[in-house]
């Protein structure tokens, strides 16, 4: 699950465009944290609510 954007990494000071986390319910702290760049997206499982408009 997707949870954030444009994260930083305190240890490189490099940005990854996507913060998440495997458990559904959410971030339970950045050792369950996985920040990754689009690149590293291979396939989208669920996309999420979209209605009419989006």
């Amino acid at each position: 699950m997707i949870f954030g954007i444009k994260q930083s990494s305190k240890n490189t000071d490099k940005e990854y465009d996507y913060a998440g986390a495997s458990y559904f319910e959410g971030n339970f702290g950045s050792e369950y944290r996985y920040v990754f760049v689009q690149s590293d997206i291979s396939e989208i499982l669920f996309g999420g609510f979209e209605d009419s408009e989006h």
